[in-house]
């Protein structure tokens, strides 16, 4: 999962072409969410926040994973490399945050179906 749900990893739905994420202009898409326009950006995190509450992920963990994971820290780990000095300046966002506390709350195994 670490290797695959990283920033720009396989499973990163922002990053999915046909994942509504910016358009050939540069400009942010938007997605209906439960009622309500969230960005692309968010919708991704809600999924990760969804997939770490199907796996019993608390939203602590969940959280500090992205943290950690978005400067780099996990590098070492899932990549076997030491993470740009670049890399090391990035931050989760405040929002970032928010939507994946969102999808781990609102994630409902009684609603789940293979």
């Amino acid at each position: 999962m670490s290797q695959n749900l990283g920033t720009g990893e396989p499973w990163d739905s922002k990053f999915m072409p046909q994942f509504p994420g910016r358009d050939d202009l540069g400009r942010v898409q938007y997605a209906k969410y439960k009622q309500e326009l969230v960005s692309a950006n968010d919708l991704s995190n809600i999924i990760y926040g969804h997939i770490c509450a199907f796996m019993n992920l608390p939203k602590f963990a969940a959280k500090l994973a992205a943290k950690l994971d978005a400067c780099g820290v996990l590098e070492i780990f899932t990549k076997g490399k030491f993470p740009t000095s670049k890399l090391l300046k990035f931050k989760d966002t405040v929002s970032d945050q928010k939507a994946i506390a969102k999808g781990v709350e609102d994630f409902n195994i009684k609603n789940y179906r293979l």
